[in-house]
């Protein structure tokens, strides 16, 4: 805000040290208070006004509560400056968030609707988390604003929000605000849009598709061990695979789910069938050879080689 302390050390740290952090981590809305005044900034990114619900920050500063209030002119940065006694008060509607300001008496005296738009930061394999993907493999898209709130369940659009693939849209398999996961069609080739649209806006990216991608999921509470289960139980270093056991390893961008191929510790893999169990996800079958030990284990297919993940063997 502009006023007595604007140029204080205190206040210059802030603007140096902890704006920069909050700008980094996509915060959308400040509040402060102290001096006593209502006064509400355009939308900032590095002290600079930038367009509405663009990814910059709206600082409100609401001292008005009880004390003696003052009047300070506003600079380019301060969009609104009221010397009045004030209260704001804040409502949350799906994507959008509504501030208003409102006089002693009642009377509205400001009001700010904050409606970002989605950003896509990358869109990845869902297991390797590369570049690589081809069609109908698990894609997992990381951003911003993406929807308000969670959904799931193979939904084509919730909160008005919804992923589309050169257009179509595509079931969610999950998604929040930051994180968004789908298997692409596996009609698709070649170079397609990947989009994410929102009430408040779309934020588009483009996939380069390979013929196959073959990746391995890792198991998220071990990590770089393979997501790998026995019998149905899952393989972790407390609770090893036997060799000779036939183990299941879940895999995505397998193409058809012809010629793939299995190494577990330098050693070629027998009895290897590949199965889809759901949209983006296969699951590969084969016996593990005579080794023991936290041993590497590969797909390929097509001769194309996937990441490159460990399996404990007794």
């Amino acid at each position: 805000a502009t006023g007595k302390h604007a140029a204080s050390a205190e206040a210059a740290r802030v603007r140096d040290y902890i704006v920069p952090v909050l700008e980094r981590h996509g915060v959308q809305l400040v509040l402060n208070g102290h001096e006593h005044t209502y006064q509400r900034t355009y939308e900032l990114r590095g002290g600079t006004p930038v367009e509405a619900n663009t990814g910059g920050i709206v600082h409100v500063t609401s001292g008005g509560g009880g004390a003696q209030p003052s009047y300070f002119d506003p600079d380019t940065r301060v969009a609104k400056s009221l010397g009045v006694n004030h209260f704001l008060y804040s409502e949350v509607s799906g994507p959008a968030l509504q501030i208003k300001a409102h006089g002693i008496d009642g009377t509205e005296i400001d009001a700010l609707t904050l409606q970002p738009k989605p950003q896509i930061g990358s869109a990845v394999n869902s297991a390797s988390f590369t570049s690589d993907v081809a069609a109908g493999s698990a894609v997992t898209i990381f951003g911003r604003n993406l929807f308000p709130e969670p959904a799931s369940g193979g939904v084509l659009e919730a909160y008005g929000c919804s992923v589309r693939v050169n257009g179509e849209a595509v079931p969610l398999q999950f998604a929040d605000a930051m994180q968004v996961n789908i298997a692409l069609p596996a009609s698709v080739s070649g170079d397609v849009t990947l989009e994410v649209r929102t009430p408040n806006g779309s934020a588009s990216t483009t996939l380069h598709l390979k013929a196959v991608a073959p990746a391995l999921f890792g198991n998220p509470s071990e990590p770089g061990t393979a997501l790998a289960t026995v019998g149905g139980e899952l393989i972790t270093s407390e609770t090893p695979v036997s060799a000779g056991a036939t183990i299941a390893l879940y895999a995505t961008g397998l193409g058809s789910g012809d010629a793939v191929h299995v190494r577990i510790g330098g050693a070629e893999a027998v009895s290897v069938v590949a199965q889809r169990v759901f949209a983006g996800v296969w699951e590969v079958t084969a016996k593990v050879p005579a080794a023991s030990g936290n041993l590497a284990v590969q797909l390929s297919v097509n001769g194309v080689l996937s990441n490159e993940l460990r399996l404990p063997v007794a």
